[in-house]
């Protein structure tokens, strides 16, 4: 009988854990970061490429917003100084208007830069 009743408490704390979503509200996180990105996108503007051996250049941004809602650049993610200097000097403590951005976490997004010819 306990063993029963033991398997029984397991199955209920099996499907009332499995039943709990894993992180909060994915969709939101994913649309703040998609709005965050595209306000990133438009603070950065478009530098002077001339210089790039490649055609394009992917930087690996890593971000997070402080207490007064300003982007501190926390790695560029480029091999480029140019590149780089470039977006700590357009994002670094920028304010931005994008709501529910949670404060103090570290954001990550892929840029791509391409050359025009």
């Amino acid at each position: 009988m306990k063993n029963k009743i033991r398997s029984l408490g397991f199955l209920f704390l099996f499907a009332l854990f499995s039943s709990m979503p894993l992180q909060a509200n994915p969709i939101t996180d994913y649309s703040i970061v998609k709005t965050l990105r595209t306000e990133i996108i438009s603070l950065i503007k478009k530098p002077d490429l001339s210089f790039l051996e490649n055609k394009e250049e992917i930087v690996k941004l890593s971000f997070l917003v402080n207490s007064k809602k300003e982007v501190v650049v926390v790695d560029a993610g480029t091999k480029s100084e140019y590149l780089e200097g470039y977006i700590k000097e357009h994002l670094n403590y920028q304010e931005i208007k994008t709501e529910y951005v949670q404060l103090n976490k570290i954001y990550y997004i892929k840029l791509v830069f391409k050359k025009r010819n």
